[in-house]
């Protein structure tokens, strides 16, 4: 009985060996393919932040330049303020879109050093 149950434990060691082994040799032949997946989808996501803050600041600073051209226009009206709450709101979304601008640069990292990158993302990931 002895006998037969080092052998069942035998055998089952064997497996959990030889599955791990398929296991650790299916990882690595994956891991470059994972890797690339993720820097272009942390590269995408951070492309697309980075082209929204430049684009509402760009459209914030073009429509307060066409207001500040054309303030006769506005002042001519009935509500004379009315181009300085457009200019307000612009102004504040030109504010908001700034830190947009400078806190998503991972795109540029990536495409600039992305072995610096996988180690920070690592680092990170480890704490």
């Amino acid at each position: 009985m002895n006998d037969q149950l080092q052998q069942a434990l035998a055998a089952l060691l064997n497996k959990t060996i030889s599955g791990l082994d398929a296991g650790q040799q299916f990882l690595s032949a994956q891991l470059p393919d994972v890797i690339h997946q993720l820097l272009i989808w942390k590269a995408t996501i951070s492309g697309l932040a980075f082209a929204v803050g430049l684009v509402v600041f760009i459209v914030t600073v073009v429509l307060d330049i066409l207001i500040y051209k054309n303030k006769e226009y506005w002042n001519d009206r009935e509500h004379p303020p009315a181009y300085m709450v457009v200019v307000f709101v612009s102004t504040i979304g030109g504010i908001i879109s700034i830190p947009i601008l400078f806190t998503n640069l991972e795109w540029l990292q990536i495409w600039l050093a992305p072995k610096v990158y996988l180690i920070e993302y690592a680092a990170h990931l480890a704490r």
